[in-house]
């Protein structure tokens, strides 16, 4: 099972205007570290229950605004990352929105930094043979503005950015940013950005490449050709896709209006993917994404341990969008807007001149199948079901065979990595 995401800052200026060199550059790649910088006891929670809180504020945007029958993919992580990094640059009016829409009005940028470097450190190194996890920034710097060293620093040092030189002139600038999303994705965002704006000062570039196996894998004998109702209900819409199928113990909740089901990911089970299935009523989808918005815990609560199967349709797509409605309508309308946008942390602004973003873009791609990893991982989840008590409920069967929600969360941080609604998987 592979999720990949990109999101991609633009930061633009009214006009292009000649000045100095950026005086930053090189374009080197940064060594990947091998172990880990921080421990697990120097994360700052408030800093990851922020970026969750804004990323289903967001998902929550983003799905009322998105037609029902689309698929859509977020990474509440690498937006709220991306955002975060382009803050520290920021004062006055713009710097309050930003940081208020980001649940961290009551840091300092300094504090947002570290917590960030801490953040993203460990996630860089998750300590489990069954998931890979790599995140990247890189800032792409407008060879004709001299830009703030001490911005260029912190994000360095804060999310591990690489940073490059641009031509806004140049047609190869496109072409650039595009071969890095590549790479960082491992060739599943080979497009990123059409054009590079002439009036460009920055581009930031923040990739997130997740590929975690199954605790336990799905057997692929076991998939079978079944139907899938886009609407909910039966209807001429209808159409078959490649049914997953596994028996086993697993976290699993019946609730008023939903059913969900938790799915270890990786050899020690250290994420995990949330099944959201909204019950056969006309709105349960809708309600269920609302709900979620409002309430955390139902993604991240306590769940029983049950015996049961799940049923799941094997599901791969790809989703791009611009979200700079949905974060105007969250509050962050002064970074927009080229008079009031106030970012001299970044580059200081030139007579009639002013830096403000000009877009927010944000591709995922999502790949889900049947893979899984050694034998070993059978273990630890009989373990697990070994050491819960025995449900009175009996097991239950859940077949996901309409739209629903779809969630990775990492268990040692806490962060959730991706949420999205799937309306549309591939068909057979």
């Amino acid at each position: 099972m592979k999720v990949k995401v990109l999101i991609s800052v633009a930061c633009a200026v009214i006009a292009l205007v000649g000045s100095a060199g950026c005086g930053r550059g090189g374009g080197e790649v940064l060594e990947e570290k091998e172990v880990r910088h921080h421990a697990a006891s120097e994360l700052d929670p408030a800093i990851v229950e922020a970026a969750n809180r804004f990323g289903l504020a967001l998902y929550g945007r983003m799905a009322g605004a998105s037609p029902s029958e689309n698929n859509l993919l977020l990474s509440p992580l690498s937006v709220s990352a991306a955002l975060a990094l382009v803050a520290s640059g920021a004062k006055n009016e713009t710097e309050d929105e930003m940081k208020r829409m980001l649940g961290l009005e009551h840091y300092s940028s300094e504090s947002i930094g570290s917590g960030y470097r801490v953040f993203l450190d460990l996630l860089n190194h998750p300590q489990d043979d069954g998931i890979g996890l790599t995140f990247a920034s890189s800032l792409w710097l407008s060879e004709k503005r001299k830009f703030n060293s001490k911005f260029i620093d912190d994000s360095m040092s804060n999310f591990a950015a690489e940073t490059f030189p641009y031509d806004a002139l140049s047609s190869s600038a496109a072409k650039r940013m595009n071969d890095w999303a590549a790479k960082k994705t491992n060739g599943a965002i080979k497009k990123v950005i059409d054009q590079v704006d002439q009036n460009s000062v920055m581009y930031v570039l923040n990739a997130i490449d997740f590929d975690g196996a199954w605790t336990t894998p799905f057997r692929p004998e076991a998939t079978s050709r079944a139907k899938f109702y886009p609407t909910g209900f039966p209807s001429e819409g209808d159409y078959f896709v490649r049914m997953m199928s596994q028996g086993g113990m697993y976290e699993y909740g019946s609730m008023d209006g939903y059913e969900i089901i938790r799915l270890p990911i990786g050899r020690h089970g250290s994420a995990y993917m949330a099944v959201i299935l909204p019950a056969k009523v006309e709105g349960a989808l809708a309600k269920l994404q609302a709900n979620i918005v409002s309430d955390l815990s139902l993604l991240t609560g306590k769940l029983d341990i049950r015996q049961g199967t799940i049923e799941l349709p094997k599901t791969k797509f790809d989703y791009a969008t611009n979200i700079n409605d949905s974060l105007k309508a969250l509050g962050m309308n002064a970074a927009f807007d080229s008079l009031k946008a106030s970012f001299p942390g970044i580059a200081e602004p030139l007579p009639d001149m002013n830096v403000f973003i000009g877009r927010v873009n944000h591709s995922t791609s999502f790949d889900m199948n049947e893979d899984g990893v050694s034998a070993s991982a059978v273990t630890m989840i009989e373990a697990m079901a070994g050491a819960a008590p025995p449900s009175p409920e009996g097991p239950f069967r859940m077949t996901v065979d309409r739209p629903f929600i779809v969630s990775i969360i990492d268990r040692e941080t806490g962060s959730i990595l991706f949420v999205g609604t799937v309306a549309h998987p591939n068909a057979d």
